[in-house]
């Protein structure tokens, strides 16, 4: 090194300002020089070589190690709830809630599958793993974090099962989550079976109120209501479900079995209450199912 020049050392300093080490074409330049010079008789002195040698180095090569930090783990606390882990629903647009405990969750992803999925739904979201793509969404929370995710059922009633899978930021995945969640767009029915044992009350003891008995149909219900409504094809809602102030039984309550039976005994004065005045009065019985829907 002592046999090159000054110029040729100094732009060799110049060089080290811009990179680490010199090119390996800007070397054998150097060499090349250094022997035409040798042989002019054009040499740099050892020591003052040195000096601008060790500024080189500094100015080319900064901090000689980093940090490398390695992540083998996936995603901690994964869970998957659909509609809020609801077993049934009435609509084919559903939620699908992702949850992990890692924090933070910078870069983390979502894929979302299943046989019960819509294709037309989100190009992200398919019938199979394989089809699918990574979605980023918005996480929300602070540890555990929830990602909330539109997904659109398959048509057809019936059971829908959907898998996910969460992965951080450098692809660590969890294993596969997998929930179902049975479509019932098909209101329940209900039907007076007994009764009523009179069509005519009033408020007078003795003569104020009516018996009947309806049955539910054969799917099982989780409630019902009798209420006071404009017709026989009004919907559940629009009427008054019948108080039990004065002594009325059975108008409202929680689950029944497919095909079981419910007595309902209604007082006038409540029917009164529910709709005032004296007249045609229509009662209708509604049941729920347990996906939600009322019968018509």
């Amino acid at each position: 090194m002592s046999d090159l020049t000054v110029v040729e050392a100094r732009e060799l300093v110049l060089r080290g300002a811009r990179r680490r080490a010199p090119a390996k074409a800007f070397v054998q330049n150097r060499i090349a020089n250094r022997h035409r010079r040798m042989a002019e008789g054009r040499r740099l002195a050892a020591d003052d070589w040195k000096g601008m040698w060790d500024e080189f180095l500094p100015m080319g090569g900064g901090a000689s190690s980093f940090n490398l930090v390695v992540d083998t783990t996936a995603p901690g606390g994964a869970t998957l709830a659909l509609n809020g882990g609801a077993s049934a629903t009435t609509s084919v647009n559903i939620t699908a809630a992702l949850v992990t405990t890692d924090n933070p969750v910078t870069g983390y992803q979502i894929m979302i599958w299943g046989t019960g999925v819509d294709n037309a739904g989100n190009a992200s979201i398919q019938t199979t793993q394989g089809a699918s793509a990574w979605i980023s969404p918005t996480w929300t929370g602070s540890g555990p974090f929830t990602a909330s995710q539109a997904v659109k059922l398959s048509t057809g009633d019936g059971s829908k099962s959907i898998s996910a899978r969460i992965r951080d930021d450098v692809w660590n995945e969890t294993s596969t989550l997998t929930q179902s969640i049975t479509l019932d767009t098909t209101a329940p029915t209900v039907d007076i079976t007994t009764g009523p044992d009179t069509t005519k009350v009033s408020t007078v003891s003795g003569k104020r109120t009516v018996n009947f008995t309806f049955t539910v149909g054969s799917e099982a219900i989780v409630a019902w209501e009798v209420a006071v409504v404009a017709s026989s094809g009004s919907a559940r809602g629009t009427g008054t479900v019948i108080g039990t102030t004065n002594g009325s039984t059975g108008v409202a309550g929680a689950s029944k079995a497919a095909a079981a039976t419910q007595a309902v005994v209604l007082d006038a004065r409540d029917v009164v209450a529910a709709s005032a005045g004296d007249g045609t009065k229509v009662i209708k019985v509604f049941v729920q199912d347990a996906a939600g829907n009322w019968s018509a």
